[in-house]
């Protein structure tokens, strides 16, 4: 027990201490420029796209919807709806007709004996309204 000290003791602030102290932000932001959460009907939505939009799934048929205003984005496993469609009009500057979302799960892949496993994601199905259009994709 004498190597693992700190863990074991009753006083849990010098080891709190050291685990802040190891934390660094890779993306230094100062308090002011942080954007602040709005509260709507008892649930937290960011002003930001902080999280919400990984990437946008790009596939060959991903791409055929987007010349109908349906566009594919990975999305964060915890992110609903009205998240993913404040982020959309947040990040491309588009009104958001409809959201869609799937989940797929793990799956496992094998190369000879070696076993992995293909991670599952989240996707957002986002219909824009009439007359939006993203640039960006």
């Amino acid at each position: 027990m004498v190597l693992l000290g700190d863990i074991f003791t009753k006083d849990k602030k010098p080891a709190e201490k050291a685990v802040k102290a190891k934390r660094v932000s890779l993306h230094p932001v100062s308090p002011d420029a942080a954007p602040k959460a709005q509260k709507t009907d008892g649930a937290v939505m960011p002003t930001a796209t902080g999280g919400v939009l990984v990437r946008p799934h790009m596939t060959e048929k991903t791409a055929m919807g987007a010349d109908a205003g349906i566009y594919v984005f990975v999305v964060a496993p915890d992110a609903n709806k009205q998240m993913i469609a404040r982020a959309v009009e947040t990040r491309y500057g588009v009104k958001v007709a409809c959201v869609r979302t799937s989940r797929t799960h793990e799956k496992e892949r094998r190369r000879g004996r070696q076993i992995g496993w293909k991670p599952g994601i989240k996707k957002a199905i986002v219909e824009l309204a009439e007359g939006s259009k993203i640039e960006t994709l």
